[in-house]
């Protein structure tokens, strides 16, 4: 019985993270973000000149009639962006009386009507402001945004948004080791325009990713997927997967693109998340029977499968011989 409005809209990944810091956007309220990067290349607060200097990004969140929020309020806001890796919110009130800053004499006169200007902020209004690296400080605002949202109200019940969300950053970067890893999965066909910047610019190549998004929930995820040998060892190579290695891990998909594989693609659908959201239920265990099989494995990939010594290393565990623990013997 639910009705959507077709066609679906198309947002590339760069344009859900820069308007609504998710890539999965809701978009059954406004809220956008606005970066605000270039108003601080020349002066105003010196820790959001500094961050725009090293590259990184100034974003806000103007919050219509967010100008009552209390102190306690706002805490609770940089409470949820600071596990994230950001220091926190700078705020700026449109008040009857002018514009007030918590950075005081740094967003003050000209320059704070500037900024209330680029925001298209109203008297009533709160702009919140926080920098750092282009996708964690989104990703904090991001989570603001919805925060906010849910507080005021602004989320109407019984409505269903969807859109697709394409052209995801074929690799991210592990935090920990700095090293990189793919985004999707190491299968993912890329871009062909991008091609060129496999070995040497590595981050700025996208992926043929596309995902379905309902409200604020990935409803179905896939690609087009790598058919050309050559081109899936030099994907391999890139987060750094020899050939001993990628047979071991990935051999039963290896083997079959050695007999002329054609260009393929697919997409799977969270039918359980679909439900959980029709039965108006947050969590996904209400409606779905797991494990899939009594003895918890998928037939088809033989997983669950060895767990390299690296990732036991990382959880602090190690591999003990049932039958040698039974019998007490050590291993």
């Amino acid at each position: 019985g639910v009705q959507f409005e077709r066609p679906f809209p198309v947002m590339t990944f760069a344009e859900a993270m820069r308007d609504y810091g998710s890539d999965k956007p809701d978009l059954r309220y406004g809220l956008k973000l606005r970066d605000a990067t270039g108003l601080f290349t020349e002066g105003g607060f010196p820790p959001f000149v500094e961050a725009a200097g090293r590259g990184e990004n100034v974003v806000g969140l103007r919050v219509p009639g967010g100008s009552g929020y209390s102190r306690k309020v706002i805490d609770e806001l940089s409470a949820i962006v600071r596990p994230l890796g950001v220091f926190g919110l700078v705020w700026v009130k449109i008040g009857d009386e002018g514009i007030t800053s918590s950075a005081k004499k740094d967003i003050a006169g000209d320059f704070a009507e500037k900024l209330a200007g680029h925001f298209g902020a109203e008297r009533g209004d709160i702009i919140l402001l926080a920098s750092g690296p282009t996708l964690k400080v989104q990703t904090a605002l991001g989570r603001v945004r919805q925060q906010v949202a849910q507080a005021e109200g602004m989320i109407p019940e019984g409505q269903f948004v969807a859109l697709w969300v394409t052209e995801f950053p074929l690799f991210d970067v592990d935090e920990e080791t700095g090293a990189i890893v793919p985004m999707h999965h190491p299968f993912t066909g890329i871009l062909p325009e991008d091609a060129s910047l496999l070995e040497t610019e590595p981050m700025k190549v996208r992926g043929r990713l596309y995902d379905l998004v309902i409200n604020d929930q990935e409803i179905a995820s896939g690609s087009v997927r790598i058919f050309d040998p050559n081109l899936q060892a030099r994907v391999l190579e890139a987060i750094g997967i020899g050939d001993e290695e990628a047979e071991k891990r990935f051999g039963f998909f290896l083997e079959a693109l050695k007999f002329g594989t054609p260009p393929h693609c697919g997409i799977a659908f969270g039918f359980d998340r679909m439900v959980m959201q029709l039965c108006n239920t947050d969590s996904i265990t209400d409606v779905i029977a797991f494990p899939k099989t009594t003895a918890a494995s998928c037939l088809m990939t033989g997983a669950p499968s060895a767990v390299d010594e690296k990732a036991l290393s990382e959880l602090g565990l190690c591999l003990v011989d049932s039958a040698a623990a039974d019998e007490g013997e050590d291993s």
